[in-house]
């Protein structure tokens, strides 16, 4: 029975460009976005946000390179857990898949909270309303996080109903993605003063606190060190 689940075949339904559609939506969250400016730039500068760039973007080849090696030894059905098993046994497989779900549990919902933060700059406090508590000097209203908790079941739910109209939206929004990271670079252009990378490994020793609700009128970080990490950040 279990060999049978092995090599049962799925439906082809992703095209190639899909397929890189799904990698780039996997791969940038929106901490790319909003870290580099808030975090990475004032504590790194544009140097140091590089080379940690650089030095992730090559574990991920390793990761990449692992799974593209067990992949083409065990083409069957199963994903990780498959290609755990055939290599390394089936307490490997067990331990690998269960950190796995940890994984997607923790990373999923936290990317959820992105929708939070929108709502915030988008409607400022329309909702915050319900329970209110503090994590980490930031603030979490029950309103916000319903926004995240529908959206990702309305997802879920359309991932196992409608998987081929889920996967034209994922191609559609990655070139979207893509389209506005690009006129937001071209427009920024003009606006890059070579001063501003003057400070390679940045000017701050830690991060700094982050208000609940940062002012919109403050001077963000050097548009010549947006650029540098905007570019890497793609990767």
């Amino acid at each position: 029975m279990e060999e049978q689940r092995n090599t049962a075949k799925l439906d082809r339904y992703l095209s190639s460009f899909d397929v890189w559609a799904l990698s780039v939506g996997c791969i940038i969250g929106w901490g790319a976005f909003v870290m580099p400016g808030t975090t990475f730039l004032p504590v790194a500068g544009p140097a140091g946000t590089l080379i940690a760039m650089a030095c992730s973007a090559a574990i991920m080849l390793i990761i990449g390179v692992n799974y593209s090696s067990l992949m083409s030894r065990q083409p069957g059905v199963g994903g990780v857990y498959s290609y755990t098993k055939e290599v390394f046994g089936r307490d490997h497989a067990f331990l690998s898949s269960w950190f796995l779900c940890l994984a997607y549990l923790s990373l999923i919902p936290q990317n959820a909270t992105a929708l939070g933060v929108m709502c915030r700059v988008l409607f400022s406090d329309a909702m915050q309303w319900g329970f209110h508590y503090r994590i980490a000097g930031y603030d979490v209203y029950a309103g916000e996080a319903a926004v995240g908790v529908l959206a990702l079941l309305l997802i879920g739910w359309m991932a196992i109903r409608h998987k081929r109209l889920m996967q034209r939206l994922q191609t559609a929004f990655a070139v979207i993605l893509l389209a506005g990271v690009a006129v937001i670079s071209i427009m920024a252009i003009p606006h890059i003063h070579l001063s501003s990378i003057g400070e390679l490994y940045g000017t701050q020793a830690v991060s700094p606190p982050r208000p609940s609700h940062p002012p919109r009128d403050r001077a963000g970080p050097p548009a010549g060190g947006i650029m540098v990490a905007n570019a890497a950040s793609r990767w």
